[in-house]
């Protein structure tokens, strides 16, 4: 569910390139340009290659208990953080930004890709309600290397976690949302430990909050 949202938004946003905003009519063919059509191939493409992955994804983790064995492949941090930007920055209100930064930046993991996407989605989607109403959202991601490991950030300058339950949010099914499943932080720490990795988060009231994967 948190891949379809950006998708139908970037959708939206792709179907608005080529409509008149006063009677919705079809955009003369000599007003779209090669941006136009840069940014539509771009966002096809975003739409197709996460389709994709949901298919696999919904394929395989039918039960939160039947985790398939990681297909690893060798892929770059920052290719990651630019389609995760891509897909939510769509779907995110004008208040937040989604800052990406990679040092160096041509850190490589061997990982599940599809894997590691759903857990910065559910982690960008997890910041950005803790960012709602507020002024000059940030969501950070950041990777580094640290210890002979490889160090993914997603860090926000929202509400915080509170301290009663900072240490309950990566058991399944547990949630403080009114419409919450308990699912996907519990979901990122199986992932995270088929990697033979961690996750933890580090977070303050009123503050924000970062949450770090470590790949060996």
């Amino acid at each position: 569910m948190n891949s379809i949202s950006p998708i139908t938004s970037l959708a939206g946003v792709i179907s608005r390139y080529f409509k008149k905003k006063d009677d919705g009519k079809p955009t003369p063919l000599n007003s779209i340009d090669n941006q136009i059509v840069s940014k539509t191939l771009s966002g096809l493409s975003t739409i197709e290659e996460t389709g994709k992955g949901l298919l696999d994804f919904v394929d395989k983790y039918r039960s939160l208990t039947s985790l398939p064995k990681p297909n690893l492949s060798k892929f770059t941090i920052d290719s990651l953080f630019l389609k995760c930007k891509l897909l939510m920055e769509s779907n995110i209100p004008n208040n937040i930004k989604i800052i990406a930064n990679v040092y160096p930046e041509d850190i490589a993991i061997v990982a599940d890709y599809a894997q590691v996407e759903q857990i910065l989605i559910n982690l960008i989607k997890n910041a950005v309600e803790a960012l709602e109403g507020k002024k000059n959202g940030t969501i950070h991601l950041k990777a580094f290397y640290s210890d002979d490991a490889t160090i993914i950030q997603v860090e926000d300058n929202g509400i915080g976690i509170p301290g009663d339950i900072i240490e309950d949010i990566f058991v399944p099914f547990y949630t403080t949302k009114e419409n919450g499943s308990g699912i996907g932080l519990s979901l990122s720490k199986q992932i995270m430990q088929n990697h033979d990795g961690t996750i933890a988060v580090n977070s303050a009231s009123d503050k924000g909050s970062t949450f770090t994967l470590k790949f060996q």
